[in-house]
Formats: structure tokens, sequence, C-alpha cells
């Protein structure tokens, strides 16, 4: 009975501390079964949606974060530009780097392409035709000087030629008479050296050959020769002018006398004459003085036959009157030369 007392008892008061005791369980509701601080505790740690919200799944702070930090595509354009696509600053910069064509044109233009400077170098250096042509005659000069000759030149030195002098016992040298062009120049031979010399008008291996003309460029130009040219070996006048015959004239230190183009007298002084027992030689005297002067009649420049020994119309007396007139009064009268 004791035994049933008491299981009884220990029945009832575990019963009792279950279902009569609602202020404890309240308690205990503190610790374990309050559902709305459990979730924040819980929310706090593990759950709470709140909490959660804020860090992952608020769409508006996330929103900002990321635009923050990753997607704010205002910032992200600005970097961007900064950094690499703004075309603006990435132009100047290549500009100044690679691709200034003002900068760089003006640099390959002083450097290579300036037309100007490149000529006048090249001029200096390559195609300056006078020091070229003063090189080639020089050398040609050197040759002709070599075999015995002279080089003349024209004044612009585009035409020359090498004139060596010519002794007839030597005919079998390499220039002569044969295979050269011969002249005489005031009584002495010459011929022209046709391998040193660029005339082919006086080059007789040349189509172009004609001895007149070879003889102009010396008579007239452009390689001028002031003596009496004639042919080899006749001695004959090559050109007759009056002009001509007042050059050759003077030339020779004579006195050339002209009434007109068809009436001259050419005075030779009596040193230069060889023979003057041969030919019209007079003693004239100056109006202006008393000093006199010995002359002989230089024939090959004088028209007028009557001072003429050669011609038939020649007279001693007539020839003398001539001189007084032709001289315009400088020479007063004249006298027989012994």
């Amino acid at each position: 009975m004791n035994f049933k007392i008491i299981f009884s008892l220990f029945i009832l008061t575990l019963l009792g501390a279950v279902n009569a005791a609602p202020i404890e369980v309240e308690k205990e509701g503190d610790i374990s079964a309050a559902p709305l601080e459990v979730n924040e505790k819980e929310g706090a740690v593990n759950t709470a949606p709140l909490e959660k919200t804020d860090v992952k799944v608020d769409p508006t702070e996330k929103t900002e974060k990321e635009e923050d930090v990753k997607v704010d595509p205002t910032e992200k354009t600005e970097k961007e530009e900064d950094v690499k696509v703004d075309p603006t600053e990435k132009t100047e910069k290549e500009e100044d780097v690679k691709t200034v064509p003002t900068e760089k044109t003006e640099k390959e233009s002083d450097v290579k392409v300036n037309p100007i400077e490149k000529t006048e170098k090249e001029s200096d250096v390559k195609s300056d035709p006078i020091k070229e042509t003063k090189k080639e005659l020089a050398k040609y000069e050197e040759e002709c000087r070599l075999q015995g000759g002279k080089l003349l030149s024209s004044v612009d030195m585009e035409k020359y030629v090498c004139l060596q002098g010519y002794e007839e016992e030597k005919e079998d040298e390499t220039v002569n008479s044969k295979n050269s062009v011969c002249f005489y120049a005031n009584d002495s031979p010459y011929c022209i050296d046709s391998k040193l010399s660029n005339v082919s008008e006086c080059n007789k291996d040349s189509k172009e050959y004609n001895f007149k003309n070879c003889m102009k460029n010396f008579i007239y130009s452009p390689i001028k020769l002031y003596s009496r040219l004639r042919t080899y070996p006749e001695k004959n006048k090559i050109i007759t002018s009056s002009r001509l015959d007042d050059e050759e004239c003077r030339y020779n230190n004579g006195v050339p006398l002209m009434k007109d183009i068809n009436n001259y007298i050419c005075l030779n002084p009596i040193i230069k004459v060889q023979t003057p027992n041969k030919e019209h030689c007079v003693v004239v005297n100056e109006a202006e003085s008393s000093e006199k002067a010995t002359y002989c009649i230089f024939q090959e420049n004088t028209s007028n036959e009557k001072c003429s020994k050669s011609s038939k119309s020649y007279d001693y007396d007539k020839c003398n009157k001539l001189i007084i007139e032709y001289s315009n009064g400088f020479y007063a009268k004249t006298s027989k030369y012994e």
C-alpha cells in the first residue's frame, strides 16, 4: 500500500509539474519557444531575413554596392575613357608619338624629301657641268701637251682642238697633212689632232668634214685665232673680206688705211718684212710731227691693185698718193725707200 501511495503521488506530482504550471512553461518559452525572439536571434546568426537582405538580397542596396564597386556604368565609362577609350586623348597621344603628320612631314622633308636642298647637293657634288667639262679639258690638254701641241677651246668650252706644229720632213708621224687638217698661221704650219679634238668639220674621217667650215671656227668663232690663216701648202687666203683683212692687218701690228670696203691698204712695219726689196716699201712723214716711219705694203690685206706688185695695174707713185689720201691727213708725205 505504501508502494501504491508512493507511486500515485509520484505520478500526480509528475503530471502536475507538466500540466499545472503555465508560468513555468512561459519562462521556458523565453529560452526555447518565443518564436519572434528565436527568429531574431537565429536571423542575427544564421537566418535573419532582414540582415541577410542587407548583405545579399536587398536589390537596392546590392545595386548601390555593385554600382560603387563594379557596375556603375558612368564611373566605369569614365575610367575606361581615362585609361583606354577616350578617343580624343588617344588620338592626341598617337599623334604625338606616331602619327603627327605635320611634324613627321617636316622631319622627312628636312632629311630626305626637300627637292631644293637635294638638287643643290647633287648639283654641287655630281652634276656641275662646268666642273666636269674643265676636268675633261684638263685631261685632253695634258695629252695634247705630251704630243707637243696646244689645246684651244671656245669660251663656253663646248668645242676644242689639239693644234700641233707640223714639220714636212716628219710626214710619217701620226698627225700629218694626209690624215689631218693642216694650215698656215702667220706663215707657220699647224695640223689638228682629230683624236684630241671634238670639232667634226675638222676631222677628215667624219661625214661632216669641210675644210672651209673648219677654218671658220678659227677665223670668226668660237675658237678665234688672231693670225693670218692660209691654206696648206698653197698659202692661199681662205676667206676674203675687208673686215678680215682689217683684223689681220691690226693683229700683226700693221696700219690699216681704208677709203671704203672695196678700197683699202695695209702697211706693215718694215721690221716684219723679210724681203723689203721685193715689196712696195715707203717712208711716211706724220703730218703733226717730224717723225718718220718705214712701211711696206702687205699685199694679202690690200685691195687696191695699184699697190700690188703682182697686178698689171701696179703703180708706185700712184700707190704712194693713195697712202696719203686713205690716211685722212695723218700722213703728210711719202718718200722712196732705199
